[in-house]
């Protein structure tokens, strides 16, 4: 399947206006293989936060394919609407976003497709990716543009930068 490099799964409570709702926060990274039928095992430490079901999009910024709990997406499109319907920009972004985005199922075995569209625009064309945790979501990325995000954010001492900018 592939290795583990690092993992969490921890649960945490995302407060909205009437109630609370539970999300798993992802952390970790993965080299995974994606089957003949276009399928990857989405990690078990990280099945329970998609509840058998996900929406993937594309993250047209970093060339990669987010997978995203359907509370988190739903949570996305409400900021979405909650935008001038006035704005140009704004309603351009609401249909690529939804255009784009796919619901898929996780079966029992952990199993999630990969659409044809969603690896061509990622740049997947071979049997292996990197799955990586990003908060509230999962990235799936093609191993040699994950390879180069990460030589990016070295060079450019992102860590520092956001750090210093946050006082994290």
């Amino acid at each position: 399947m592939g290795s583990e490099v690092e993992q969490s799964g921890a649960l945490v409570e995302h407060g909205g206006c009437d109630s609370a709702i539970k999300l798993q926060r992802f952390s970790g990274k993965y080299s995974l293989c994606v089957d003949d039928k276009s399928r990857v095992v989405i990690v078990a430490a990280f099945r329970g936060g998609l509840s058998g079901r996900a929406i993937l999009r594309k993250n047209r910024r970093q060339k990669c394919v987010e997978v995203l709990p359907l509370a988190v997406w739903e949570a996305f499109l409400g900021k979405l609407a909650a935008l001038s319907a006035l704005d140009e920009d704004v309603q351009r972004l609401v249909t690529l976003e939804s255009a784009s985005a796919v619901e898929v199922s996780v079966d029992k075995q952990g199993r999630m497709l990969l659409p044809a569209e969603m690896r061509s625009f990622a740049g997947i064309g071979g049997s292996e990716v990197v799955m990586t945790g990003a908060n509230d979501r999962l990235k799936v990325w093609e191993p040699s543009v994950w390879n180069e995000f990460e030589k990016q954010a070295a060079m450019e001492d992102l860590e520092a930068r956001v750090f210093a900018k946050y006082g994290l």
